[in-house]
């Protein structure tokens, strides 16, 4: 487990797991029940025609595009940077950078859920800020205490191609099993790195029921992989 945590000068922990990558990655490389969790979290299941325009207007190069984009998912990523940032100026620079990468990655990806590619790009990004100013402290900041939590149930980030499929396809049956309040406080937790009481807030129950739920996903989480002889 050690492996998952690089110590670096000052006492900083960066965020070097195989888990969170996928966790992390573009549209492409997200499990497709993470994308489900994320899209039932924001209510845009029926809005994927309204993305679709939005997308083709990026292939039309047409600056009206970004502006749709960041008045639609503007808010869902400034939630996200300052979830992992901390600080409302870093998460809105993180914010123009994430929209300024969209304008970049769209053509040529064209995206099926504009939602979640643009929440995994701030997601990205904002992790990579955390990185490059060394604040990510074992113990300190919420970034790092959702880290400690799930230490015991993260595989080994040295896995291989065949290894990653795995863990994909382990990701996505863990996702799936879930019930479905189960899933949204998993997401909110080590996806949006929601604070314990935001999710209680949100899900209209209790912080202890909240800490209960993550305590025995991850439990599940560990089982999962265990079951699937994903080194942990």
């Amino acid at each position: 487990m050690s492996d998952a945590l690089t110590k670096m000068g000052g006492g900083c922990v960066f965020f070097k797991t195989k888990i969170f990558s996928f966790f992390v990655t573009p549209e492409g490389g997200l499990p497709s029940l993470l994308l489900k969790g994320l899209l039932e979290d924001r209510e845009e299941r029926d809005e994927s025609m309204e993305d679709e325009k939005i997308v083709e207007l990026f292939f039309e190069r047409s600056e009206k595009a970004v502006a749709l984009a960041r008045e639609k998912y503007g808010g869902l990523s400034l939630r996200i940077a300052e979830n992992i940032l901390g600080t409302r100026e870093d998460a809105e620079e993180c914010v123009s950078d994430a929209f300024f990468r969209l304008w970049s990655s769209i053509p040529p990806e064209k995206p099926r859920r504009l939602g979640a590619f643009v929440a995994a790009i701030t997601r990205n990004l904002s992790l990579d800020a955390l990185e490059k100013r060394s604040a990510f402290r074992r113990g300190g900041g919420r970034a790092g205490v959702c880290l400690e939590e799930l230490e015991e149930c993260l595989p080994d980030q040295t896995a291989d191609a065949a290894e990653s499929i795995a863990l994909k396809d382990a990701l996505n049956g863990f996702l799936a099993g879930l019930k479905p309040e189960t899933r949204r406080i998993f997401l909110k937790r080590y996806w949006y790195m929601c604070s314990i009481s935001e999710i209680a807030e949100d899900c209209g129950i209790g912080e202890s029921k909240v800490k209960m739920s993550l305590l025995r996903a991850r439990k599940e989480l560990k089982r999962r992989l265990e079951r699937e002889e994903i080194e942990i």
